[in-house]
């Protein structure tokens, strides 16, 4: 109904009568914000790149990383892949203004907010709406402008039923943990095969050679 629950950890015994002073966790709540936002930004993108058939199955939002379902039926490309990634955080550099309203469900639908088929929806309804770039129905959390959400990564794409697929996504600091874990690895790599970045595909290929050489010869 009208009753909003928080997830706390008690730090202290309680008592009922008593008052108390709780403080939401900013830095989870800000890459929860993140997280969220990155859905409305990335199902804009799916509709643009796979097309209008496309639409959200479900969502899971965290403070690490998100979850996104959507209806489609095959695979996406590495090309595509990229496209989502360059429309998305080409949306954050846009840093729209992320705006929250609350209207009829006829008004809502009039102005062409997106909803999700299978919700129920009350009489007023909360309509999110992102520059000119998205506006869906939802009640949850959202940063302040796009720009806010940060880098945005697509992980992995995976098939979870019949014409139903899913994409796990990175953002803001976790986005940048990423790419620092990956930069690593690759110079550990360069490290071991005595090559530098720039050069480090030339020499995998010449080692695979001299492999395929010395198999040849024995």
């Amino acid at each position: 109904g009208d009753t909003f629950f928080h997830k706390a950890t008690l730090m202290m015994p309680v008592k009922v009568g008593d008052r108390y002073t709780l403080e939401v966790d900013a830095r989870r709540r800000d890459a929860v914000k993140r997280n969220h936002s990155a859905t409305h930004l990335l199902h804009t993108a799916l509709r643009k790149v796979l097309g209008e058939h496309v639409q959200q199955s479900g969502s899971y939002v965290t403070d690490e990383r998100l979850r996104f379902d959507y209806s489609h039926f095959q695979p996406l490309k590495a090309d595509e892949v990229a496209e989502v990634e360059a429309l998305v955080n080409g949306w954050v550099l846009e840093n729209a203004e992320v705006v929250t309203s609350v209207m009829s469900i006829e008004e809502a639908k009039k102005s062409g907010a997106i909803a999700l088929f299978d919700e129920k929806y009350g009489q007023s309804v909360r309509v999110v709406r992102m520059g000119d770039i998205s506006m869906e129905l939802c009640g949850g959390t959202h940063v302040r402008r796009t720009g806010d959400i940060g880098p945005f990564k697509l992980l992995v794409d995976s098939g979870i039923a019949s014409g139903v697929r899913r994409v796990e996504c990175l953002t803001g600091f976790n986005t940048l943990s990423y790419y620092r874990a990956a930069e690593a690895e690759l110079d550990q790599a360069c490290g071991v095969l005595k090559a530098d970045r720039g050069g480090l595909s030339a020499k995998i290929e010449k080692i695979q050679q001299a492999v395929k050489d010395s198999d040849k010869a024995l």
